[in-house]
């Protein structure tokens, strides 16, 4: 939203948004659409496109990707555009604010092949993509990756930073190296095991 406060997305078929009250808890549900049961995935990804507002991609089976334009008001969504295609490929979608430190939110991709892909978002202008083509993040070995999430700056070093968990329950710690060295990321730290 708009107003600072983040929102949590909630699944198809009605895409509804749970608005953040800015005191540490979240209003009641907003209805923002319908039909999304046609989606694959859907994600609330931040502000990919530098206009101050949070946006969402959904992906079809199809592998057509839609982006959603924020209009900051957390009662509906803005216009869609359609941003790629072929994006069935990837087995999940994940926000990861500001991963490669160039001023937008970025996206990460997670393949059956156990790679790992980051595309970063980029202000759109006449002829100008959506996102950036992928870059792989470290050699693989991603396979047992349950959820990804964007950590922002979790260890205070002022860039965004990654939370994995793995489907043994245990959760990993990968901070940001802003593609300053081939891996993307530093080595993943254990942080606890439910």
């Amino acid at each position: 939203m708009k107003d600072g406060t983040p929102s949590s997305p909630a699944s198809p078929p009605d895409t509804l948004v749970r608005p953040g009250s800015g005191r540490g808890s979240y209003s009641s549900l907003v209805r923002i659409g319908t039909g999304w049961q046609t989606c694959k995935q859907q994600t609330a990804v931040g502000d990919c496109n530098s206009d101050g507002k949070n946006a969402l991609l959904a992906v079809r089976p199809d592998g057509k990707t839609y982006f959603y334009l924020g209009p900051g008001t957390g009662r509906r969504h803005g216009p869609r555009r359609v941003v790629a295609s072929g994006w069935n490929a990837y087995t999940e979608i994940a926000p990861v604010c500001d991963y490669d430190g160039n001023g937008t939110d970025d996206v990460v991709f997670h393949k059956k092949d156990g790679t790992l892909w980051l595309r970063t978002g980029l202000a759109k202008r006449a002829g100008s993509p959506w996102f950036s083509a992928a870059r792989k993040m470290g050699s693989g070995g991603w396979n047992g990756c349950y959820r990804i999430l964007g950590a922002s700056d979790f260890n205070r070093d002022r860039k965004a930073d990654m939370l994995v968990t793995e489907s043994d329950g245990s959760a990993w710690f990968y901070a940001s190296m802003q593609f300053k060295d081939a891996g993307a990321v530093e080595s993943g730290v254990y942080t606890d095991k439910l």
